[in-house]
């Protein structure tokens, strides 16, 4: 019987013996983005990652202070106690300017997914360039009135108008950024972001405005002027995704900057003329090379659509198009001269305007 006992005893250890842990099933990384078909707010190919971002923009440039003439084109009122023919005045009327045309630019992005908690690395450069020109003339001096408000010699609105003016606006915006960004998923279909970090800005400008006939008694008579900005600063970017359906987004964000830099001001006006009012001659040559340095507030706002989609294995494919809003605040610093007097002392003031842009743009993204 203990024979049996013990054969039995040895049986089930050698059966114990034999058995194999069972085996512990391995992780493995899987493409979120094909899985999820849209269904989270912002899936993430990878811990670690990387993502480029390319984009066409067509944006209409503006900046306040570049209006250049005062035209009216029917006669109103005159001076009392002046000859009609000689001196007449500008009632109601219209500024005309420089600015407003679209013109293409682009803008790229690049930049590291982390896997620290949803934070991303990133930078991105900002171009636009363009020329834009404008032009006003009349026939006479009979019916109508052009003044030349950035020529300072002896001119005063309506007193010494001239047929033909025109102007010319180029503009170089270059804006560099580097930032770190930190995404919050607020819940299955919203996610918000908030960036921040530090820019480079280089905005140069050259704005001329040109004068002939009426009381201008030379050529060329002209007003030239740069206005060159190159500053540093801090900005912060807060930004939302919205999954509204499987693979479709609406985007919005708005960005402030604070901006320290240098202004490379120079400007020129030559301009001889016939005073009507006086019957005298003026001749004024002014030159102005100026270095200032100032604080510039600037903010951006964007809103649009993304539509995305899983590209192969552990990618993702983007295609977004939004409207964009950006202005800067007091960049235009352009001196205007206004007239002599009598003790032959000049006046001038500053332009102050704000440089704007608005339009579309167009992006593709991919992410790795």
């Amino acid at each position: 019987m203990k024979k049996v006992y013990f054969l039995l005893l040895g049986i089930t250890f050698a059966g114990f013996a034999k058995e194999t842990p069972a085996p512990v099933p391995q992780i493995q990384e899987y493409n979120v983005f094909s899985r999820a078909q849209g269904k989270i707010a912002s899936p993430r190919a990878r811990a670690w990652g990387v993502f480029l971002q390319a984009e066409f923009l067509y944006w209409s440039s503006y900046e306040d202070g570049l209006e250049y003439s005062y035209r009216q084109d029917s006669l109103g009122s005159t001076t009392p106690g002046t000859d009609p023919t000689t001196i007449p005045i500008i009632d109601n009327g219209k500024f005309t300017k420089v600015g407003g045309s679209w013109k293409p630019g682009v803008r790229v992005e690049g930049g590291i997914h982390t896997p620290f908690d949803n934070w991303d690395v990133y930078a991105r450069w900002t171009q636009l360039v363009g020329t834009m020109n404008n032009s006003s003339s009349i026939d006479s001096l009979d019916n109508a009135n052009i003044a030349p408000i950035w020529l300072g010699a002896g001119y005063q609105t309506g007193y010494n108008p001239v047929l033909q003016s025109s102007a010319t606006w180029n503009l170089h915006y270059n804006v560099v950024n580097f930032a770190c960004k930190r995404t919050y998923f607020s819940s299955s279909q919203l996610a918000l972001s908030v960036h921040s970090g530090v820019q480079g800005a280089w905005i140069n400008q050259q704005f001329q405005a040109n004068y002939a006939g009426g009381t201008v008694v030379n050529n060329p008579t002209y007003f030239k002027g740069k206005n060159n900005f190159q500053a540093v600063g801090l900005f912060s970017t807060f930004g939302m995704s919205w999954l509204v359906s499987n693979q479709w987004k609406i985007l919005g964000r708005f960005q402030g900057s604070l901006n320290f830099g240098k202004y490379k001001l120079e400007q020129q006006d030559l301009s001889a003329v016939f005073d009507r009012a006086s019957s005298l001659s003026y001749s004024v040559h002014d030159v102005l090379d100026q270095r200032s340095y100032r604080t510039r507030f600037a903010y951006e706002a964007g809103l649009g659509a993304e539509w995305e989609c899983a590209w192969k294995k552990q990618s993702k494919l983007a295609f977004q198009v939004m409207y964009d809003l950006s202005e800067w605040i007091h960049l235009n610093q352009l001196r205007r001269f206004t007239f002599v007097n009598s003790s032959n002392s000049r006046y001038f003031y500053s332009a102050n305007g704000n440089l704007g842009f608005q339009g579309f743009s167009f992006a593709t993204r991919f992410d790795y």
